[in-house]
């Protein structure tokens, strides 16, 4: 589990750096180019005024979309009894399955690596392929781990010949529930 918020801290920092990065080297051109910027800028402005006139309506369109893709993720939050599922099962072979829907000052985050699959999503893709599963647990505070373990590796459809298992859930009231399984080797 610790290996997994590791990963997710590292990606976010990466992100987080890369995008203040562009911003500085977009500056810098900028102020490096000033003769050469204003021109072209002349030419960008004529280009964008005529892409403009015919784009208008596709970007309406496409933001519609996304406030509808954000209602609907909402909508479907709330049915969800988790603020934050993760789950990490590691099996022979170095293979894994991890998943993740984090909902936290209205900021979602999912991720999802199935290696049996290659299937590695992320953000939406991830929540849409992980919301159906996640809203069938029943787990709450009062669920043993091995009522646990059982309910999720059936839900998500995951062998039980697993080396180790995590799973940490964040209930809507706060409450953080882990369960953590380990194998031996002569299982």
């Amino acid at each position: 589990m610790k290996r997994f918020l590791m990963i997710s801290v590292l990606f976010i920092t990466a992100l987080f750096i890369t995008a203040c990065g562009q911003t500085e080297n977009e500056n810098a051109d900028k102020n490096n180019n000033t003769a050469e910027s204003e021109e072209q800028s002349n030419q960008t402005e004529e280009m964008e005024n005529e892409e403009n006139q015919d784009t208008e309506g596709d970007s309406n369109e496409q933001q519609s979309s996304i406030d509808a893709d954000k209602e609907d993720i909402n909508k479907k939050l709330e049915d969800i009894d988790y603020n934050e599922f993760e789950l990490e099962v590691n099996y022979p072979n170095n293979k894994e399955y991890e998943a993740e829907i984090e909902y936290d000052n209205k900021q979602l985050t999912a991720n999802l690596n199935n290696e049996f699959e290659d299937n590695n999503l992320n953000g939406k893709a991830a929540f849409d392929q992980l919301y159906p599963n996640v809203t069938k647990l029943t787990i709450n505070k009062d669920t043993n781990k091995e009522q646990a373990v059982k309910e999720i590796l059936d839900t998500f459809d995951l062998d039980r010949e697993y080396l180790d298992f995590e799973v940490q859930l964040t209930l809507k009231d706060g409450t953080t529930i882990e369960y953590e399984d380990e194998k031996t080797s002569s299982s």
